[in-house]
This record gives C-alpha cells, structure tokens and sequence, in this order.
C-alpha cells in the first residue's frame, strides 16, 4: 500500500466517522466527549458503513445501527478482550450485516436485551447508564422542574436531592443516576420538596420523577432512587425498541452546544499535577484491559510522568474490591481519592 492508499483510506474514514456521529448526535442527542457510548463500536460502524457504500441505506438503517451502539455501550461489549471481541464483529458485519451484528450481541447476552431497574443502580456520571440518562433527556420532550418549559438542548445537570440535603450519605449515593435531572438550577437553599411540589405534574412525569410527596424527603431518599429507576427503565427500552424497528421518525435533534463539564475535583487534581510537571489525566476513561471495569473517573495510561517509566494510574472513587483485584493484576496502580493521588505524585518530585 502506498503513501495515496493511505491518504485515500484516512479520508474515507473521517467521512464515515463524521456519517455515524451525526448519526449519534441528532438521532440520540449524545453530542459531546462525555456522554459517548465507548469509542470501539464506532470502528465496527464504521466498517459497517465502508461495506454499505458509505452512507445509511435509510433511516431505519440507521436507527437499527444506532440500537446495536447504544447496547454495546450499555453492556460493556468491549469492556474486554477489545481484539477478540472486535474481530469477531468485523466478521460478523462483513458476513451477516446488521442483523448479525445484533444477533451476535443479544447472543453474548443471553437473549435478553432489557434494561432493569437496577442497570440504573449505579452511580456517578462515569457510569454507562448516565448516557442513557442523557440520551433520554434529549430524545424525548422533557420540562424544566421550574418553569415547566420544553427544556431544550444543553440544560445543566442538577441533583435532585442536592449533596447539601444528604447529610450521612457517601459519595456513590450522592451521585446515583436516579437523582439527577436536566434544567436551570434552582435557587440557593431550594428544598426538595419545594422544587418537585412546585413543578407541574407534565414536568415530574417528563423528567421521570416519582410524584408521590411522601417520597421527597431525605429520610426516604433510597425509596425515592427505587422508585424513579422504576420509572427510567421501562422509558429507556421503549425508546430502544423505536430504534430497533423504526416505529418513528421525529426530526433531527438541534445540537447542543455542550463542553465536557469537568468534576471540580478532579480540575483542581489535573491543575495541580500540572504545576508539579505530570501529565494531565484521560477522564471518564473506559480501560478495556480489565473485565467488567466500570469507566474510570481518571486515567493516567503512561504513568504521571512519561519519563518516570512508571506503572498506569487509575483512579476511581468508588471501586469494589473484585474489581481492585484486576486491576492490581492488569498492572495498574490505583488510587479512590484524589488527595492519595496528590500525595504519590509529591513523593515523585
């Protein structure tokens, strides 16, 4: 292959590339860094496309791939063995097509494909079903809590239960899916109770909030989180089963204009490393080298520093020991705080 086979090659890609993320951003509404769905699914899309001509034959084409996208994020299809589990896709695409490739997944799964209550169990923005959560907000037509107004592209995340209100929970609680929603922020000192029992009933609904009053209290904080995830599976596998036989065609999401929102905490880790002269961090990485591993809030793949020939870094705050346990044998030095990752760099120095 000569030097105009690889200039003609790179080309192609970036145009398919461009094909399916317009595809993800005004059919799905995930339009920036953070709310993708992992990135080795769109190699496999992107072969998909190189063997169709280019281009979607149509929108229920498109739709049909854009299902089989959302669930590989969801399920962490390539959250190992990336290699196997890829060539095995850009097999199953060249020989089977679409309907392989979903056959395949829904195989690796068991035959069953359905969202739970409890896939929304898991916390923090890092997780896979925030996406989800986000797509959701985009796809369908939710209402600011406040004003009761179509909420539009690029609306804030807020906690429903800000951190304030949950006095003795930790982080992991905090920062469960279920306690956000998408809008202007409320004014300071809001109550919970105040912010749901002032919106309308079409907001509540739309944002897949429990109406029950007696479930707006700190004290029943775990029932209200039971309760709303109760409400978001069954909303996110409608809108997966419109995707996978093209019950509807709505006009293309407006793009929000959204920059990745950087945790305050991990900013000010990135700042100070920095200063001292270590490499900024991948944040909300996924690490394919170690199964089942939740997406990592901070990802350091060559160590601190390059020069330092030191271990990859990982840090994640909430990290169960099975999970610990790979990593220490994928050779990753792991951190849950960011105050240990600070003070590890500073014995560097």
């Amino acid at each position: 292959m000569d030097v105009a086979d690889v200039r003609r090659a790179l080309e192609l890609t970036v145009g398919y590339i461009d094909t399916f993320l317009d595809a993800v951003s005004t059919r799905l509404g995930l339009d920036y860094g953070r709310v993708l769905l992992g990135h080795y699914a769109i190699t496999v899309a992107c072969r998909f496309l190189h063997l169709n001509g280019g281009t979607f034959a149509d929108d229920e084409q498109r739709d049909r791939m854009l299902y089989w996208y959302v669930q590989t994020g969801m399920w962490g299809r390539f959250a190992s063995s990336v290699e196997t589990v890829l060539t095995r896709d850009y097999d199953t695409v060249r020989t089977s097509g679409l309907d392989g490739l979903i056959e395949e997944l829904k195989h690796s799964r068991g035959g069953n494909l359905e969202v739970t209550p409890e896939d929304f169990a898991a916390a923090t923005p890092g997780s896979r079903f925030f996406p989800v959560l986000y797509m959701l907000a985009r796809v369908r037509d939710i209402r600011d809590l406040r004003t009761g107004k179509p909420a539009g592209p690029g609306q804030a995340v807020q906690h429903v239960f800000p951190k304030a209100s949950l006095n003795g929970y930790g982080r992991s609680e905090t920062n469960a899916i279920a306690n956000y929603w998408f809008g202007a922020p409320p004014a300071p000192g809001t109550t919970v109770s105040a912010l749901l029992g002032e919106a309308s009933a079409e907001a509540l609904t739309s944002q897949w909030i429990p109406a029950d009053p007696e479930l707006w209290s700190a004290e029943r904080y775990p029932d209200f989180l039971a309760a709303r995830r109760e409400l978001l599976a069954p909303a996110a596998n409608a809108f997966l089963y419109e995707l996978l036989t093209g019950r509807e065609r709505p006009a293309p999401l407006e793009r929000a204009q959204s920059k990745d929102e950087e945790d305050p905490e991990l900013r000010r880790l990135s700042d100070e490393l920095v200063e001292l002269g270590f490499n900024r961090p991948q944040q909300q990485s996924e690490l394919s080298s170690v199964p089942g591993l939740p997406v990592a809030d901070a990802h350091w793949p060559d160590g601190l520093r390059t020069d330092l020939d030191d271990d990859p870094i990982v840090l994640i705050f909430e990290l169960e020991e099975s999970t610990r346990s790979g990593l220490d044998w994928a050779g990753y030095r792991v951190f849950t705080t960011t105050g240990a990752v600070l003070h590890y760099a500073q014995q560097l120095t």
